[in-house]
């Protein structure tokens, strides 16, 4: 199968088809797997250093996020020198989705109100390039810290060694200022006095 992992995610129908592997033996590697996966539960990437510059943060993408065969969300906070000085996991999926709910990220920007914040998810399986269902999340995430007046810096997927940067692509200025908190009441307002 080529890795241990691969093995251990074999599943039973494909390890009975090989020669000298019963009952007792698929037992064992299905239990090992699923011990594995409750281990892996609890698993939260943090910086590898204890403050990390924004710009030196790529580097690690691969380590953290290399491996995984599951879409998780991870939300990075930075100080106001643009420091990476703690991560949080908002949510974990299967292979090809992540859901989120907004509260998660919410509560997190009310117990420790970061100067900003980075998103990072994963696609494991594909290309990083966003879904229409990132750039919503992407969206709701801008409204929700600045709801909260916390920077949105970036929301960036990783796959397979590569990553979709929304602030190095320019998206996430537009997204920035449609939404906005300010800019809607503004927006809101000018309407209605048109009216």
């Amino acid at each position: 199968y080529g890795s241990l992992r691969n093995v251990l995610q074999a599943g039973p129908t494909n390890l009975s088809k090989i020669p000298g592997v019963g009952d007792n033996v698929i037992s064992y590697i299905t239990a090992l797997n699923d011990l594995y996966n409750r281990c892996r539960e609890g698993i939260k990437p943090t910086p590898l250093m204890v403050k990390t510059p924004y710009n030196m943060f790529w580097k690690y993408l691969d380590g953290l996020y290399g491996s995984m065969d599951y879409e998780v969300l991870d939300a990075y906070l930075l100080d106001s020198e643009s420091c990476i000085y703690a991560s949080s996991r908002l949510a974990q999926g299967d292979q090809c989705s992540v859901s989120f709910e907004p509260c998660q990220l919410s509560r997190l920007l009310v117990d420790a109100p970061p100067a900003g914040i980075m998103l990072v998810h994963n696609h494991p399986t594909g290309t990083c390039d966003p879904s229409l269902a990132d750039r919503v999340l992407t969206e709701k995430c801008q409204l929700l810290c600045s709801l909260h007046n916390v920077m949105f810096c970036d929301h960036v997927i990783y796959a397979n060694g590569q990553r979709f940067s929304f602030y190095d692509s320019g998206n996430l200025h537009a997204i920035s200022v449609r939404y906005s908190v300010d800019n809607i009441i503004r927006k809101e307002g000018e309407e209605n006095g048109e009216r």
